[in-house]
């Protein structure tokens, strides 16, 4: 088994944002625009694990929850393609 490159924080967010996206979260592309947006500006694992508190998710959960949905549904996929 192949070990994956590690994706940083910054990534890891806006691939939950756009898996989000896929699995029908938001009403408008405004929503996801400036979820996006915000995701963006999260620099830290530290910020990501206090953002996704606050939507009652731990951080080491979403992010391997996103990879699933990542290698579940695109081939030969990685977080930083996926995020573009």
């Amino acid at each position: 088994m192949t070990k994956r490159p590690t994706a940083n924080a910054q990534i890891k967010m806006k691939a939950l944002v756009v898996s989000r996206l896929m699995l029908g979260d938001f009403r408008n592309w405004q929503a996801f625009a400036n979820e996006r947006e915000f995701a963006g500006k999260i620099f830290n694992r530290d910020i990501a694990r206090n953002v996704s508190s606050q939507i009652g998710r731990n951080y080491r959960d979403l992010s391997r929850e996103t990879q699933k949905f990542i290698d579940a549904n695109f081939l030969r996929c990685e977080y930083t393609l996926f995020t573009r």
